[in-house]
């Protein structure tokens, strides 16, 4: 049997996910690790309000026909999504397993120096 013919909806299908999109959200991930801190999302310091509230201005930007968000540079859209998903993140019961603190050489390591 070809692999190809063997359909599981049980499986996710990661290959249909629009990648030039997902980089442009993982660069604005980028750009929030430099200015925040790395996975400061997970500490809930931000209410979902606040991430929701950020979510909409982004997107009114974009409605308003402004693409890149002017002290970034990167597209409003991206940092819509970028927000979303951190709701969901938020608001899965999974999300405890995926959580992990970082050890202190990991911080180290991904997080940005003053140099940057």
């Amino acid at each position: 049997m070809n692999p190809s013919d063997c359909h599981d909806d049980s499986k996710i299908p990661w290959v249909n996910l629009p990648w030039g999109a997902m980089q442009e959200v993982g660069e604005v991930i980028r750009y929030g690790t430099k200015r925040h801190g790395p996975r400061n999302w997970e500490t809930r310091d931000a209410s979902d309000a606040d991430y929701l509230s950020a979510a909409f201005r982004h997107l009114i930007a974009y409605a308003n026909g402004t693409k890149a968000d002017a002290e970034s540079g990167l597209h409003h859209l991206a940092h819509a999504v970028a927000n979303c998903l951190f709701m969901i993140h938020h608001d899965t019961p999974s999300h405890a397993e995926w959580n992990r603190t970082l050890s202190r050489a990991e911080h180290d390591r991904i997080a940005p120096t003053k140099a940057e």
